[in-house]
């Protein structure tokens, strides 16, 4: 029979042969440019998300980031978006235009509504948490609290 630590450093040592197969191989085999890419003004299929900044009546504008670096592509869709929507878009990118396969529309609040419930529910998750736990200085640790 297996003992416990043998399983877990097989599972540790898989883990850490994924972890660098991912950082070493697997991006360069990716067949879609990314938001980096697509802002550097490379063309090919690519899978780009961001912002609807501005909507024409054959497409709209989509404005991508990438860290502090941005670009708006023009998507050529006759799907229904608003101003503020986030989308995501699957297709070719032609001399700064889009033309899309597949493509997913988050309208705005539905979008910020992760953040927002998130926002609520940490104090409720801090209540929880702090009736049963509190911190002790002079370990330096948390510590259940007796009942």
């Amino acid at each position: 029979m297996i003992s416990r630590r043998l399983l877990l450093a097989i599972i540790a040592m898989l883990l850490a042969l994924l972890n660098g197969y991912y950082h070493c191989g697997h991006t360069a085999h990716q067949i879609y440019l990314e938001n980096a890419e697509a802002i550097e003004s490379m063309e090919g299929a690519a899978q780009i998300s961001g912002e609807v900044s501005a909507i024409y009546p054959d497409g709209f504008l989509l404005e991508i980031k990438s860290g502090a670096r941005s670009r708006t592509i023009e998507i050529e869709s006759d799907v229904k978006v608003e101003k503020g929507d986030h989308a995501e878009v699957l297709g070719l990118i032609l001399e700064g235009q889009m033309y899309p396969k597949k493509m997913v529309v988050k309208d705005r609040w539905s979008y910020l509504a992760i953040f927002i419930i998130s926002a609520l529910a940490l104090p409720l998750i801090g209540y929880l948490f702090f009736r049963s736990w509190i911190f002790d200085f002079e370990i330096m640790r948390f510590r259940k609290i007796d009942a």
